[in-house]
């Protein structure tokens, strides 16, 4: 207010406005409100008395920051590049922007959070279904000042799920302006084989003959970290062979133009197998693959014997060779991974559980999820993996004592599962050596094995690798991973499925690690659990460039990182809706679209978890494309012809039959109003009879007049409107559907008149029923049908029968306006292929359009009542060449309101 400004921030009319300064760092002018002047000239207004107090000495006047006075949040930023959003588990800066952040013991940050809680009275038939979401008390939070009016900072609170939060600065008042922070949940990325840099990374390959060495050597910095091609026997394409007797294995040659000949460079990609002759054949998956890993994975060069006693004899008597393809990079230093092996100090030897949320990529082979290794005896002790085949791919198990479990179908075949989706993978193993495994909480797997993780120091536990027998990382997992847990108990079915959604409580029973990937710990992974501590991938050097033969990054780097995600495992919040069916022209998006099929929606919210979220509208799924997880367009597919007011929006994790089905903590409403695309849809033909019988509609069905003449229509324009006599008619063409809506104004000069009963006069008032005619008067009248029934409306009210003005709408459907005797005016005549609604009935009853024909140098002139509604001028839409629409309010109005300009 001007008369009574209670803060030392002046602002504009908007509290969070920006101040204006001069030159000499006072506000200026135009933003005070009511400083007294005298007070840039030597003196200071006494408030009690106004008298002016003036200054002596050097004295100077500054703005300060002060806790008696409410402290004003304009704007928050918070951890994620997104802002305002943040990890729902708290504890991450947000930095709020405002005035009259005062140092003082008030200055602190109120957050209000969701909190979930439960009622133990129902059974959940599905997850969840027993949670209930709750709002917090405040929570408050101490700030750390930064300056007087412009920032302070504070540690985010905690939500108990991806939600939306209230923050407001407090000192200890506060204007009441808080603001929303959108949080959300976060995963660990893991890159898989990681992204490789620039001259990071080459391919090095080789063949060697039967009993010949193999040595492949990668150059300074690099080291050999993928098997691309390994075949033993008589593979296709072979290069030249190390170490080869002449008349054993005779290299390709390339001629040259002064008569020499040059051995031709290994082409690397060129390696095939071929299958009549290779040592995998008879063998497990990756037989000679396995072998040369073993040899050469994590080297800067390897030996390989090209002999029978190492890879078998698969063709005997026969030449042979061996042809391996390897890549060389840095990313030896750089893996993504979690060492996970303080789990094992937490565990026993008799049962064991372990699961996660897991979203697999498309990147093809076999990668390992979560991995329980030992140094000694059995080195594989328990390992989930992923199969990939680039958009499928297979969850399995694998120990050494049971080598691959693959979940098979009925059929007999792999269970093999769309990739980039969230899956809840989960595997128990029972003191009776009993072991299952579990996706989306069915079970897939059923088997028996004595290994268990070994917990007596000899163990290792890794998430996203495997190590083979050197010890070295293999098998790196290319996806996101959350909420991984281990337990030390054979974890029930029903416990599997309840502990899918939402988060597990701290002290959940045998829980003795838990990894949400929420809190950024740095290289340390936070356990919610609080038994252990894991830690991310990291090294000191990076990058190794082959340019400068040197690392290129001397600073600590961790490799897999967390990011921001839709979890199916939560409720949605779905916020805010836009129509976006004129444009994407922010001028032209509107809160409130049309009715006709076809509009285009935007959907803001939290938590939309893709592929798993679905887009529904008053109930009905309809088509959408997910953005990313608070964002997604979607497709409005059907006409619902009543009042579209309100009409509900909810984005939900998954389709209501799924088992893990999670539905929306909120919805937003999507009101439709009848629009120039409602009335146009559907249109079959338009007669507005502009001094012709042409159809304006989209298919030019023109009408040909039998006698009929010009008149003035119902707003006594002339030539607008069409006078016909009993034989008068205007031919047009049928409607080719039985389902119609015909609309028409009509004025009946005359009208056969009511049925007479001499003895006893009319048998009923010719004037008192509803669908009587009334001579002398303008009629809106419509007629639908949907090939069984007709309803006939006048005046946009719906008849309970038909009557004379069922007639006339009827003889427009049969291809005729007039005729049949008819003696009167028809004005406007609409006909649609459809039903239309009441709302456009309505519509069309109450609106009066005029074209207008805009001319060099020329005056428009449209009748209006002597008094305007709204703004003092007329809404003009123009419709340029090019296509596109412009909007003005043309507003240089005559006394008699015809437009000028």
């Amino acid at each position: 207010s001007n008369d009574n400004i209670d803060s030392p921030m002046y602002c504009h009319e908007d509290p969070c406005g920006s101040m204006v300064l001069n030159n000499e760092g006072a506000p200026s002018s135009d933003s005070l409100l009511s400083l007294e002047t005298g007070l840039w000239y030597g003196s200071v207004l006494n408030l009690y008395n106004e008298q002016e107090i003036p200054f002596k000495g050097d004295v100077t006047v500054e703005y300060v920051a002060v806790p008696w006075e409410p402290a004003t949040l304009c704007s928050i930023q918070t951890y994620f590049e997104d802002t305002p959003y943040s990890a729902f588990h708290g504890d991450y800066p947000v930095s709020g922007y405002g005035f009259n952040f005062a140092r003082s013991q008030w200055l602190k940050c109120m957050f209000v959070v969701a909190e979930v809680g439960s009622d133990d009275s129902l059974a959940p038939e599905m997850c969840g279904s027993n949670f209930t979401i709750e709002t917090s008390n405040e929570t408050y939070v101490v700030a750390s000042w930064v300056d007087d009016f412009g920032e302070i900072a504070c540690a985010s609170a905690a939500a108990d799920l991806p939600s939306v939060a209230k923050v407001q600065m407090v000192n200890p008042r506060a204007l009441p302006l808080p603001k929303d922070i959108l949080l959300r949940e976060s995963a660990l990325e893991l890159e898989g084989d990681g992204i490789l840099t620039e001259h990071s990374a080459i391919t090095v390959c080789g063949t060697a003959h039967e009993d010949q060495p193999l040595e492949l050597i990668c150059p300074m910095g690099l080291r050999m970290d993928k098997v691309y091609f390994a075949s033993f026997g008589t593979p296709k394409s072979p290069c030249t062979c190390q170490g080869a007797p002449e008349a054993k294995c005779t290299p390709e040659t390339e001629e040259l133009c002064n008569g020499t000949s040059v051995n031709i460079e290994c082409d690397c990609d060129a390696f095939e197998l071929n299958n009549s002759c290779d040592a995998d054949t008879g063998k497990p998956p990756y037989y000679t693959m396995d072998i040369v890993e073993k040899s050469c994975l994590g080297k800067p060069n390897c030996l390989l014997h090209a002999k029978n006693e190492v890879f078998g004899d698969p063709c005997i008597h026969e030449n042979k060779w061996l042809s391996v393809s390897m890549r060389c990079s840095d990313r030896w230093s750089t893996k993504d991974y979690v060492d996970c092996s303080p789990v094992l100090d937490t565990m026993n030897q008799d049962t064991f559980s372990f699961g996660a949320w897991i979203h697999p990529y498309s990147k093809e082979g076999i990668q390992s999820i979560i991995s329980f290794g030992a140094t000694e005896g059995n080195m594989n002790r328990a390992i989930l993996q992923w199969y990939g085949k680039g958009n499928t791919g297979i969850f399995y198990y694998y120990d050494d004592c049971v080598n691959d479990v693959f979940p098979k179908m009925e059929n007999g075949e792999d269970l093999e599962v769309a990739a980039n989706q969230w899956y809840y993978v989960f595997l128990t193993v029972n003191s009776e050596n009993e072991a299952f495994m579990y996706i989306n909480g069915l079970e897939v797997a059923h088997f028996a094995t004595d290994s268990r993780p070994a917990v007596d120091g000899s163990g290792n536990c890794y998430i996203g690798i495997d190590v083979d027998d050197m010890h070295i990382p293999k098998e790196f997992f290319a996806g996101m991973l959350d909420e991984v847990r281990f337990y030390n108990a054979s974890v029930s079915q029903p416990d599997i499925i309840s502990g899918s959604c939402y988060t597990l409580a701290k002290h959940t029973p045998n829980l003795v690690a838990y990894y949400q990937f929420n809190v950024d710990k740095e290289v340390m992974v936070f356990d919610s659990a609080g038994n252990t501590e894991s830690m991310l991938s990291y090294s000191s050097h990076t990058i190794w460039s082959n340019v400068t033969m040197d690392w290129t990054t001397e600073v600590a780097q961790r490799h897999p990182d967390y990011k921001p995600i839709g979890a199916p495992w939560f409720p949605t919040w779905t916020l805010s809706l836009s129509d976006t069916t004129w444009g994407d022209s922010v001028e032209y998006m509107r809160e409130s679209g049309a009715m006709v099929e076809g509009t285009q929606i935007e959907v803001a919210g939290i938590n939309f978890a893709g592929p798993h979220a679905r887009l529904y509208h008053n109930g009905t799924q309809i088509p959408f494309l997910l953005v990313n997880d608070t964002f997604m367009t979607g497709t409005i597919v059907k006409s619902v012809h009543d009042p579209m007011d309100g009409l509900e929006v909810q984005v939900i994790n998954g389709p209501f039959t799924h088992p893990l089905y999670q539905g929306s903590v909120t919805s937003t409403d999507h009101d439709r109003n009848l629009l120039i695309e409602d009335l146009n849809h559907g249109l079959y033909a338009f007669y507005p009879f502009y001094g012709d019988s042409f159809d304006y509609g989209p298919n030019g069905y023109h009408g040909t007049v039998h006698g009929s003449v010009l008149t003035r229509n119902r707003n006594n324009l002339p030539i607008q409107a069409y006078a016909f006599n009993e034989d008068d008619v205007i031919m047009i063409t049928p409607l080719p559907t039985e389902v119609f809506t015909i609309c028409l104004w009509v004025w009946y000069d005359d009208v056969e008149p009511a049925e007479y009963d001499t003895c006893a006069g009319y048998a009923r008032s010719p004037f008192l029923d509803e669908d009587d005619v009334m001579v002398g008067a303008w009629k809106f009248v419509t007629l639908t049908g949907d090939g069984i029934n007709h309803t006939t409306f006048l005046n946009a009210q719906r008849l309970s029968e038909g009557s004379k003005y069922t007639d006339i709408a009827m003889q427009v459907a049969m291809g005729e306006i007039g005729g049949s005797g008819f003696v009167g005016t028809i004005d406007d005549v609409w006909i649609y292929d459809r039903i239309i609604s009441d709302l456009e009935i309505n519509s069309l009853y109450h609106t009066t359009g005029y074209a207008l024909e805009f001319g060099s140098g020329s005056d428009v002139k449209i009748p209006r009542g002597n008094t305007p509604l709204g703004t003092n001028g007329l809404l003009a839409t123009y419709i340029c060449a090019d296509g596109s629409t412009k909007y003005d309010i043309v507003s240089d109005i005559k006394f008699d309101w015809n437009v000028s300009d």
